[in-house]
């Protein structure tokens, strides 16, 4: 029973320093996790006979030995949760590494088949932004001729009241039929106003759009 478990214990010791190089380095082989689970599985086995000679030994030295088995079991349920974390770290390591790889390789494949139809992509979209730039640029400067138009319009509209308005005093228009005039003038005006704050607002979009 000594030998036995004395062997169990190195089995143990050389466990533990082979999982503190897994856990240091999780880039090791499914070959020495299996050798790790084969002496893990040993030292079960070795436990498991330990235990059943247990009964065998002298009375004095059962208490001894069952503080020795028991620490055993605690070292091996500790070897073996260590191991399923390495085997989880290692696992998820490939896994990092395969789709690292699949990546590389869909790129490597992209950049050599695609690389054209990704520039032309890029031209089209480019030449598609500059037309609407140029677009933008017409619609605004045409928004603005007209709302200098209107303005030049108001002004002469403004001059040809004066005049009408005076020619109708001199030849004794009626002042019902002057404020007539007056209401539709005013009428014109608020058109004319509404007409550039809707330019303008068009106008506004735009430059937001283009901000």
């Amino acid at each position: 029973m000594e030998d036995l478990y004395r062997d169990a214990k190195r089995g143990v010791r050389d466990s533990q320093v082979f999982l503190e190089r897994l856990e240091q380095d999780p880039s090791f082989g499914n070959a020495d996790f299996e050798a790790l689970r084969g002496t893990l599985e040993a030292l079960r086995v070795a436990q498991v006979q330990l235990g059943q000679n247990f009964n065998s030994e002298p009375a004095h030295k059962r208490e001894i030995w069952r503080q020795k088995l028991l620490q055993l079991e605690q070292n091996i349920v500790d070897l073996y949760q260590r191991q399923e974390r390495c085997l989880s770290k290692a696992r998820a390591a490939q896994s990092e590494q395969r789709i690292r790889d699949e990546l590389l390789g869909r790129r490597s494949q992209a950049n050599g088949g695609d690389t054209t139809i990704q520039i032309d992509g890029y031209e089209a979209e480019a030449k598609s932004l500059n037309r609407s730039s140029t677009m933008s640029d017409q619609i605004v400067e045409t928004g603005s001729n007209i709302v200098e138009m209107l303005h030049s319009q108001r002004q002469k509209l403004k001059g040809a009241k004066k005049k009408v308005l005076d020619m109708a005093n001199q030849l004794g228009v009626s002042k019902e039929l002057i404020r007539s005039i007056e209401r539709r003038e005013l009428a014109d005006t608020y058109l004319v106003f509404g007409f550039i704050g809707l330019l303008i607002l068009i106008i506004l979009i735009i430059w937001w759009v283009r901000r």
